[in-house]
């Protein structure tokens, strides 16, 4: 699934079986914030297919537009996991990028109350997964891989190795 941009200024989710869907609200030819990919989620658009093409994008940014993209609070998504991840990947980043980390993500409807695993996950993976989540998605019980919002566009300096060296000087 990718998202695709019309010259109409409308943006569509593409799944892999070709049919289109309309994502309201979304504006076409410039950086998506944070807060339009929750709009899109609550029109029915999936997470794992929205946030790759926002992380290129915020990977290319520079620091006051990476600033600019996860100011803004997304309204909630009726998902808490989903509410969750995006707040944990606006702390992740931000503290990678050296930028100031916005406040909403603090709100308490941003941690999960319970812990959470990708589905299908055994107890031996979840133990790996609760070992290597980077400290963003931990604190708010998400336990995903130490590169799970990597993308080929991410820089060096920021990769899994480099995260998980810092994660341990953070314990």
């Amino acid at each position: 699934m990718r998202l695709e941009y019309t010259r109409a200024s409308a943006a569509y989710e593409v799944p892999r079986d070709g049919e289109r869907r309309e994502l309201r609200g979304l504006r076409c030819n410039a950086m998506l914030e944070i807060a339009d990919i929750a709009r899109a989620l609550i029109q029915g658009g999936r997470l794992r297919y929205l946030l790759p093409e926002w992380l290129d994008g915020f990977h290319r940014a520079d620091a006051s537009e990476r600033g600019a993209v996860i100011a803004r609070a997304p309204e909630p998504t009726g998902d808490p996991v989903d509410d969750a991840y995006l707040a944990a990947v606006v702390e992740h980043l931000a503290t990678l990028a050296g930028i100031e980390v916005p406040l909403w993500t603090e709100s308490p409807s941003r941690f999960l109350a319970r812990p959470y695993y990708p589905s299908g996950v055994g107890e031996l993976l979840k133990s790996v997964l609760r070992e290597e989540s980077p400290l963003a998605f931990r604190r708010r019980n998400l336990f995903v891989s130490a590169n799970a919002i990597e993308r080929p566009s991410t820089p060096a300096s920021w990769r899994t190795r480099n995260t998980l060296i810092r994660k341990r000087g953070d314990e």
